[in-house]
């Protein structure tokens, strides 16, 4: 796999949902961020035994802020994770948009950094 990246992210932190609150349904989460030009940053679901993508990627802003405003929150849904992909990642993803592939896949594809999570609290 090609390890290019676009750039990187010094911080991305959640401002909403607060981490350990009820959540459920679509919702949608933001925050701030300093992260470079270019980058590409998504939102899955983790249940504990996989992963679910979140379309469309994460929107960043040059005012520092970012959003994402199709989060579906189903039962079993531990945690809201943000990640930062390659260029191999980012092509993966968007693939999986393409297909409507949301269905559990078991491991994040190579090139990635976690950069935040907020845990649900049901």
């Amino acid at each position: 796999m090609n390890e290019s990246w676009a750039g990187s992210c010094n911080e991305f932190r959640f401002e909403y949902p607060i981490s350990n609150t009820p959540v459920k349904g679509k919702i949608s989460a933001g925050g701030t961020q300093k992260c470079d030009s270019g980058v590409h940053v998504w939102i899955v679901l983790s249940d504990g035994f996989g992963y679910y993508l979140q379309s469309p990627e994460v929107s960043l802003y040059k005012n520092g802020k970012w959003n994402q405003d199709a989060i579906n929150i189903s039962d079993g849904i531990k945690s809201i994770i943000a990640i930062l992909v390659n260029e191999d990642g980012h092509k993966y993803f968007k693939q999986k948009e393409k297909n409507g592939e949301w269905g559990q896949f078991k491991d994040i594809p190579a090139g990635y950094e976690k950069l935040s999570v907020v845990e649900i609290n049901k």
